[in-house]
């Protein structure tokens, strides 16, 4: 490290890292919490304006960011080269923090976590949702038992697709972007946090060759029935339904303030606004607002870069296994999704 401060290079100057990783990366270099050294993307546009007007140098190759020597490096690129990049990285002993899906199968997974233990090195995940105040609360007060036991959990995230892609190779099959992988890691993710091991799992989707546009999981935590529809062509409020014997929660996903608590021995439920708690005198009091989604961004990255000495409370690889096991599972057991339109549609 340089004068102490960690240097960072990212890999892949897509639309994840233009979003989220640039406002990130300038935040922590402003509070000189970082360096910021070097970036790569195959596309040489995309990376030159990627480091645009900072001090990181614009790479021509993965293997050149090393040559900054990197203490992590951001790998944000496709899904399909998580593997290769995390593996390249580890090997030159540089920790990594890598964007969800962390991998595409349990293999890949497997070799990942042997490289990690054998160079002595960290790899964090970006699961970005469990830094959210509403998130953590939610699993809080699951874990108070708030709602008694739970019946169920309706989730349903998507609409109309609108990601900033560059290119129809996004869509390929196999590529790690279909809905499951994409905001199913995500899902999969937090029900596990929340509420551990599923017993059972059934997936479908209407992929008729190529990446499906919408999938449906069913899973079951106990007595507990799970029913998610992820959809990239129908719009509905996005919305976790939780509902217990006592009272319900209800909850936007990405909204890192709010959530909605009710019981049912209530006539109304009552909006929570989430706000960081403080003492002053040895009295509890409220203090600023919790972090929003981007300041929880800034705060994820700023957990990865702590882990480097050991601190922090970054997402281990360790911890993001579980999430590609019950893809690897869906893709075991999926079956096709009913599409009453099509029936008699062929001669």
């Amino acid at each position: 490290m340089s004068g102490g401060i960690p240097r960072v290079a990212l890999s892949g100057c897509g639309a994840v890292a233009r979003l989220y990783y640039a406002p990130a990366l300038r935040v922590l270099e402003e509070r000189g919490v970082i360096a910021f050294v070097a970036a790569f993307d195959p596309n040489e546009a995309a990376v030159r304006a990627f480091v645009s007007g900072r001090t990181a140098v614009a790479c021509s190759s993965f293997a050149a960011i090393f040559d900054h020597a990197p203490d992590l490096v951001i790998v944000a690129s496709p899904p399909a080269f998580h593997r290769e990049q995390v593996m390249e990285a580890l090997g030159r002993k540089v920790a990594v923090h890598c964007e969800k899906p962390l991998a595409p199968d349990m293999d890949s997974a497997r070799a990942m976590t042997s490289a990690a233990e054998a160079h002595d090195r960290p790899v964090f995940a970006g699961m970005i949702r469990r830094h959210l105040p509403a998130a953590r609360m939610i699993r809080d007060l699951l874990g108070a038992g708030a709602l008694g036991p739970l019946t169920s959990i309706d989730i349903f995230e998507g609409g109309p697709f609108d990601w900033p892609i560059e290119s129809p190779r996004y869509f390929t099959a196999g590529s790690g972007n279909g809905p499951l992988e994409d905001i199913g890691t995500h899902c999969l993710d937090l029900l596990c946090w929340w509420m551990g091991t599923p017993d059972e799992i059934a997936y479908e989707d209407d992929a008729m060759g190529g990446t499906p546009a919408n999938c449906a999981i069913a899973l079951r935590f106990g007595d507990c029935a799970v029913r998610v529809r992820i959809s990239r062509d129908w719009y509905r409020p996005n919305r976790y339904a939780l509902r217990g014997a006592k009272g319900w929660i209800s909850w936007e996903p990405n909204d890192g303030l709010g959530l909605q608590l009710g019981y049912f021995h209530e006539d109304t439920g009552a909006r929570i606004a989430l706000r960081q708690c403080t003492e002053q005198a040895g009295v509890p009091r409220l203090g600023r607002p919790a972090d929003d989604f981007m300041e929880a961004f800034v705060t994820q990255l700023h957990q990865s870069v702590l882990g480097l000495s050991g601190a922090g409370n970054a997402v281990a690889l360790s911890e993001a296994l579980e999430p590609i096991g019950l893809i690897e599972e869906c893709r075991r057991v999926r079956r096709a999704m009913v599409q009453p339109w099509l029936e008699g549609a062929r001669p």
